[in-house]
């Protein structure tokens, strides 16, 4: 199988099971699907249908089981840890519900944390990092730490830190399902900003119809079926 180079994620067949007491519980089921580069897709469905099992593997939290996936021309199944601490460092940005702030650190510690780890030199890491916080409204926050910030604003770090690394796929599990609908609409514009003016291939998992709004792509789960 040789993957398309316009696509960033290339999934065929893809099966995915978690253990539960004696047995197991089939999270995906033949899931077959291409993500192109820049594009902004939205995995929807009820809890329980696969989307944050989806999105774990592909961003490399959770291993291939059965089935194929290529991030690129790489084969995930074929990479060693090394080279997948690598991608997720480099080439994805995460953002999360819970948010998954350090609480001792500033907002701009936060966001910086992981260029830091990149081995980025320092001047360019405080470029980073105004950078992102300017693309999020927080630049006037930056010294504040999580714990002094409303749920939004704490998003918006996770988002900014997700940004500062200059990925090329940014992947946020119900980024709004914490927050209030103008709240919520904020961080989506933010996210539609970066893939229409950067390029940034956005994949969203979300309840939420006003999140749907802004993909052009929904891909709809039940079951652990892509339907």
């Amino acid at each position: 199988m040789k993957p398309n180079p316009n696509h960033l994620y290339t999934i065929k067949d893809l099966r995915f099971s978690y253990p539960l007491e004696e047995q197991r519980v089939q999270a995906l089921r033949d899931v077959t699907l291409t993500i192109e580069k820049g594009e902004f897709a939205c995995l929807s469905g009820p809890s329980g249908s696969g989307k944050t099992t989806l999105l774990n593997i592909l961003g490399l939290i959770e291993s291939v089981q059965e089935g194929v996936v290529f991030f690129q021309d790489r084969e995930l199944k074929a990479l060693s840890e090394r080279e997948k601490n690598r991608i997720r460092r480099y080439k994805i940005g995460f953002v999360f519900q819970s948010f998954q702030l350090f609480p001792v650190l500033r907002a701009d510690e936060n966001v910086e944390y992981f260029l830091t780890r990149q081995g980025i030199p320092r001047k360019e890491r405080l470029k980073r990092v105004d950078e992102a916080l300017d693309a999020v409204g927080l630049r006037e926050h930056r010294a504040k730490r999580p714990l002094e910030m409303s749920g939004g604003q704490r998003q918006r770090v996770a988002l900014a830190r997700a940004i500062a690394k200059r990925p090329e796929v940014i992947i946020a599990d119900e980024p709004t399902a914490s927050l209030d609908q103008n709240t919520g609409r904020g961080i989506m514009e933010i996210f539609k900003r970066m893939n229409d003016e950067k390029r940034v291939t956005v994949i969203v998992s979300s309840h939420d119809p006003m999140v749907h709004a802004f993909a052009p792509r929904r891909l709809e789960m039940k079951d652990g079926f892509l339907c």
